[in-house]
């Protein structure tokens, strides 16, 4: 079992199993973890997952639970089975931030171009507005530059559809079912609910739909 103590020595290591501990996201890069998750749940992860990890110790959490600092697709597939660390230890005061954003931004622009993603398990939108939301402004900006786009720090739906090596229209149509389906979704409580067939409907017309009858 991984201690509290390891934690509080600047490149401690230790190995163990994930069923051992939780890992959570570094709460500064949980955004950029949730970008990572999106990506996984669409795609075909690989059998073979890096083992090492950098892990920060903090008093404030129990003696089990560790904040991931890197490997979000090892905390990912960490969820779902039994995996082996090779953990490094890493104090607060040697985190850099924005260089840990920038690289872990990098890293899930690879991830994208060399995992098999399914393009109808993807919201286009919703991941294009996580993506700018919460990666590195910098890393968005050398992707644009490398892809001989616009310089900007801002993702557009062209350059997402060449990382994940599809069509912008491929894109657009997934983006028009996800609309379509949503709409079905409300017309078909509007017709069971009466109260929703109002422009402005107050509690008590769901209250009497509750009770009529």
């Amino acid at each position: 079992m991984a201690s509290k103590q390891s934690g509080q020595k600047k490149n401690a290591k230790a190995k163990f199993d994930s069923h051992q501990v939780i890992l959570t996201p570094y709460p500064p890069l949980s955004g950029i973890y949730n970008c990572y998750a999106q990506i996984f749940r669409a795609a075909r992860l690989p059998s073979i997952i890096q083992p090492d990890i950098k892990l920060l110790c903090l008093s404030t959490i129990s003696v089990s639970e560790f904040c991931v600092l890197d490997n979000f697709l090892l905390v990912y597939a960490s969820k779902k089975q039994n995996l082996r660390i090779d953990a490094s230890y890493v104090v607060l005061t040697d985190i850099d931030l924005p260089k840990l954003e920038y690289q872990l931004s990098w890293h899930l622009f690879k991830l994208i171009t060399e995992l098999k993603i399914k393009i109808n398990l993807i919201q286009p939108n919703s991941l294009l507005s996580a993506l700018n939301t919460s990666l590195s402004k910098q890393a968005i900006y050398d992707l644009n530059a490398l892809y001989d786009e616009k310089p900007r720090c801002e993702l557009s739906l062209d350059l997402l559809a060449k990382l994940i090596d599809c069509s912008r229209n491929q894109l657009l149509y997934q983006q028009k079912q996800i609309h379509s389906s949503y709409t079905e979704k409300i017309q078909q409580l509007t017709e069971k609910c009466e109260a929703l067939k109002h422009s402005e409907p107050s509690p008590n017309l769901f209250w009497r739909a509750q009770h009529a009858d």
